[in-house]
């Protein structure tokens, strides 16, 4: 019972999520920085929601949990199919779903507040 080529996958299954986790925490960092107009806003905002937001509204509405950040972060992480926290399952593709659309939102609020404070393309 060594390292086999099973182990091997799923190391690499492992490694390829946490770089993707990774990549897009970075994308959503520097589109809340472009909103905010400075790093700061993106430090104090990936805070508050961490820490703050979704830990009062897992607690307000447990239904809820499934929508929120870090359930889906962590699902796409670990992919081991336990039950959230009031008992329901989620598919294993849902959360790449929610966290790309929780982007692209963020992506067309960034892209817009840039496009109606860039100097240069007022003409």
């Amino acid at each position: 019972d060594g390292t086999d080529a099973d182990w091997f996958l799923r190391f690499a299954e492992g490694i390829a999520r946490g770089g993707a986790l990774a990549a897009l925490a970075s994308m959503t960092a520097a589109m809340l920085a472009m909103i905010g107009r400075n790093t700061t806003v993106a430090v104090a905002a990936g805070f508050v929601i961490v820490s703050i937001a979704e830990p009062i509204l897992r607690a307000w509405k447990p239904g809820s949990d499934r929508w929120l950040l870090t359930t889906n972060a962590g699902r796409l992480y670990l992919d081991d199919g336990a039950p959230l926290s009031d008992g329901s399952l989620m598919p294993s593709g849902r959360p790449v779903v929610v966290i790309v659309v929780y982007l692209a939102t963020l992506a067309g609020l960034a892209l817009t507040l840039f496009a109606r404070r860039d100097v240069a393309s007022t003409g």
